[in-house]
């Protein structure tokens, strides 16, 4: 992963701006933010890896490349076209959503019309940006979002560690294992704690990607002894 840095850039409408009237406006990259931008327009994509920085943002061109990175990993943030080559922005919104409740879901396309906004609102976005737009109103927007789930971070984890003891709890209960029997059994019962415990982390409004990169420490604090 690149090293933070600030970039300068400006999105130009093919349309309705001239290359004269690019503005030209510094903005420093959102924290820790690991962003799919899903759409099929080399130029928008280009924006939206400047302006939130290169090194945070990953790239799917079509729907199903979408779907591929989703399925392989979990993202803090998607920026999302209204138009794919192959899909709909509105039924990847819906995808996203059945998985992470949470995560943060911006729309940033050409579709400038008040129906296309609703759609993809009742779909699960969180905002619907049109272009053009300058860069410092999607970075703030990505940010605010974000900060909004961050938020939501200190019950979501309690949840999670709760729903991880109540199981080691159910276990030890059950059949006094837990920390003298095989890794056979040892590793049912951390693929248990973990589906409980994501499942826990979601409903209190944690995202997947937070969840991911805390569950390995969740687990060790609460699997260890008293």
């Amino acid at each position: 992963m690149r090293r933070k840095r600030r970039v300068t850039c400006a999105y130009t409408s093919t349309i309705n701006r001239s290359q004269a009237q690019i503005s030209k406006i510094e903005v420093s990259p959102v924290a820790e933010p690991n962003v799919l931008c899903a759409s099929g327009d080399p130029e928008l994509q280009r924006f939206v890896t400047q302006t939130l920085d290169p090194g945070y943002v990953s790239s799917a061109w079509t729907g199903r490349e979408a779907l591929a990175s989703i399925n392989s990993s979990a993202f803090d943030a998607y920026v999302l076209d209204y138009w794919l080559p192959d899909w709909s922005g509105v039924s990847l919104c819906r995808e996203i959503r059945k998985d992470d409740p949470h995560v943060p879901i911006c729309f940033f396309s050409k579709a400038t019309s008040d129906d296309a906004k609703k759609r993809a609102l009742r779909a699960g976005a969180d905002a619907f940006l049109t272009i053009p737009l300058e860069p410092h109103a999607l970075h703030s927007r990505v940010e605010t979002l974000l900060a909004s789930r961050r938020s939501s971070l200190v019950r979501a984890e309690n949840e999670a560690r709760r729903a991880i003891r109540s199981e080691f709890e159910r276990r030890a209960a059950a059949a006094q294992l837990l920390s003298a029997h095989s890794t056979a059994s040892g590793e049912s019962a951390k693929r248990s704690a973990r589906a409980k415990a994501m499942r826990a982390f979601l409903e209190a409004g944690g995202t997947r990607a937070t969840f991911d990169r805390k569950w390995l420490q969740m687990y060790a604090a609460e699997k260890a002894p008293e």
